[in-house]
């Protein structure tokens, strides 16, 4: 019998020969057999690079600046350390995000190596949202360039990949778990489908959209027997999702925090209309997003099970349209999930047209030509973006010259702390002052709308988080859900005010300091 040694060199001859067993490993056995391990790797490839280069020209003691990804990373920490998700820390987020940075900040060995895992996992998801939206498009299409084109769309907007180099990111996750629950949608297993839906919504609430969407698929196109087994995954998935928020003992404070905050306020993008912004944030993405909405609507024309397939597809890219118009778009960040599903049809685009080409119907000349120009330009605008760093060409360094903090530069602490204290706040290991360590605009609304300060210009940051009761009740006057004003809240002791109809009024030194959250 050969050693284990032996046969590993002996397969190893094999591939190199062009061989294994009785079947030619040549190129298009390989492209075919890993087909996904390519687009990963490819995905993950620029991504990397893009990340590596954003730290380059680092010194040893410099550290990107996190933005909000620092909230992110820090409650991770506070709950390794053992604080209370949505008691000792307030936050507007479902669970998962902040479990996933707890079990990064539990197993790292120290802060750097803990933010170094907390990038591997925007590499991650990046990674397995652009493989998932390429294969629901090679399994609607029957086209591989078709999902090649998929898995890059998002590269054309530089803030897509640059955003994922900076820190921990919960729109990332959002975007893998919706594009799982779709393929696994499009592929027939409901089980899969159930599990991602469940983790999508327990990282972004308006991602409500995806259990529902694959539900109605599920329901219509398969048995009893498939029903059950995703409703099954959906609620076993929420279950072991919520079990460390019981183990905190912190239910009531995040139905609070997640649930009723967010019916009580929207975001404000500023003056410009919904449709402005969201075509500025665009950019120079806007003529590919065009055509992967064009490209999911006309797939929707197809046969019936085309039809089924796609229809959970074309449902979510709606809805997060409609989300960032009217409910959710603060800054471009906000356009990752729906950029990530709209690239599902500029690939259905390319795959249509070359179908029609091996078809050989009418025509196909032309179609097969508007195919193969659509993957070369889209595909080269995603290299180009990447290994220009957003520049394009025009010299454009505003992606390179990214905010730094120095580790070794101490400030004085004050609440509330600036983007600058907060980089210390983290680097440095402080434990968090207070629950509000993060406050900004919505907690200070919050805060002045239920009367929880006495004045909150300045005591804003102080209250508990998470108090059920006269958040519910703001909820039940807001919605006239048969309650009458009466006076103080359970727990407040000051009156209840109107609620607010203009900006609050903030003291003039805080006022720079604030920030949403």
């Amino acid at each position: 019998m050969p050693s284990p040694l032996r046969t590993r060199l002996q397969r190893l001859r094999a591939v190199l020969t062009g061989t294994f067993g009785d079947t030619p490993l040549d190129l298009a056995t390989l492209r075919d057999r890993y087909w996904y391990v390519w687009i990963g790797a490819l995905v993950a490839a620029l991504q990397v690079h893009a990340t590596l280069r954003l730290r380059a020209g680092l010194a040893a003691t410099e550290r990107v600046v996190l933005g909000d990804s620092v909230i992110f990373e820090f409650v991770g920490l506070h709950l390794a350390r053992g604080g209370r998700l949505y008691e000792t820390i307030w936050e507007v987020k479902p669970p998962v995000p902040f479990e996933l940075s707890w079990l990064l900040a539990t197993v790292a060995p120290d802060t750097y190596a803990y933010h170094a895992l907390a990038l591997g996992a925007n590499v991650a998801a990046v990674t397995v949202g652009g493989v998932a939206a390429a294969g629901i498009v090679r399994e609607v299409t029957g086209d591989s360039l078709g999902g090649v084109v998929a898995a890059l769309v998002p590269f054309v907007l530089p803030r897509y990949w640059w955003r994922a180099t900076i820190g921990l990111k919960a729109k990332y996750l959002v975007a893998a778990f919706v594009l799982v629950a779709l393929y696994y949608h499009v592929t027939d297993r409901e089980v899969g489908s159930g599990v991602a839906s469940a983790l999508a919504v327990g990282t972004w609430q308006l991602a409500v959209v995806v259990p529902v969407a694959t539900f109605v698929g599920t329901l219509a196109g398969r048995d009893a027997g498939s029903t059950r087994r995703y409703l099954a995954a959906i609620l076993v998935t929420a279950g072991l999702v919520s079990l460390p928020v019981f183990w905190w003992g912190t239910v009531p404070e995040m139905v609070v925090e997640t649930v009723f905050v967010p019916l009580l306020g929207t975001e404000d993008g500023g003056g410009a209309s919904p449709v402005e912004r969201v075509v500025d944030g665009l950019g120079i993405a806007l003529p590919v997003v065009l055509l992967g909405c064009y490209g999911l609507l006309a797939a929707l024309r197809r046969d019936a099970d085309t039809r089924r397939q796609v229809a959970p597809v074309v449902a979510v890219a709606a809805w997060f349209l409609l989300a960032l118009l009217f409910v959710d778009y603060d800054t471009k960040n906000d356009l990752i999930p729906f950029l990530a599903v709209v690239g599902v049809g500029v690939g259905c685009v390319v795959g249509r047209s070359r179908r029609a080409l091996r078809e050989a119907t009418d025509g196909v000349s032309v179609r097969a030509s508007a195919g193969r120009a659509v993957a070369v330009v889209v595909c080269g605008m995603a290299l180009v973006s990447v290994l220009t760093f957003g520049g394009y060409g025009t010299g454009s360094t505003g992606l390179t010259d990214a905010a730094v903090y120095d580790t070794t530069e101490a400030v004085e602490m004050e609440m509330p702390y600036n983007l600058t204290e907060r980089q210390q706040l983290y680097w440095h290991g402080h434990e968090a002052p207070t629950c509000r360590v993060f406050v900004g605009r919505t907690q200070y609304e919050l805060v002045e709308r239920l009367g929880l300060a006495d004045d909150p210009d300045v005591r804003y940051w102080k209250p508990d988080c998470g108090q059920f009761g006269p958040t519910w009740r703001a909820v039940r006057e807001t919605y006239g859900l048969g309650l009458e004003r009466r006076g103080p809240a359970d727990g407040v002791t000051t009156p209840t005010p109107t609620p607010a109809t203009s900006t609050p009024r903030l003291a003039t030194p805080t006022t720079p300091r604030l920030a949403r959250r």
